[in-house]
């Protein structure tokens, strides 16, 4: 083994095979508050006045993706109940004016008067 050197690298210098990982970044800019759009207040409130934007918002956050599931997923059983109501409730408004017009029309006139 002469012309060749073996050497020994302490576990503190020895070489990298893979690059290091980034670190985490903040989420806003200023150093780690979320940014506003992020906010669950926002988030949350979107949500309530314009569901479309406030799903979108929920997806963009940095939640796991079981929390941004069960938001979807609670999202849309609400809106198929709101839905629901809102059809039996015009079902029942139908019944109602039904109901009336059918009572009124049974009721006597009176004579034309001369």
């Amino acid at each position: 083994m002469v012309g060749k050197r073996w050497w020994y690298y302490p576990p503190q210098h020895r070489p990298r095979l893979i690059p290091p990982r980034p670190r985490a970044k903040p989420s806003g800019s200023r150093g780690g508050n979320p940014v506003w759009y992020k906010h669950p207040a926002v988030i949350i409130g979107s949500l309530v006045l314009c569901c479309p934007v406030g799903l979108v918002a929920v997806w963009l956050t940095d939640w796991t993706t079981k929390t941004k599931t069960a938001v979807t997923v609670g999202v849309a059983a609400l809106t198929l109940v709101l839905l629901a109501a809102g059809a039996v409730a015009g079902e029942l408004e139908n019944v109602e004016t039904a109901a009336v017009d059918s009572t009124t029309s049974m009721a006597p006139s009176k004579p034309p008067q001369k």
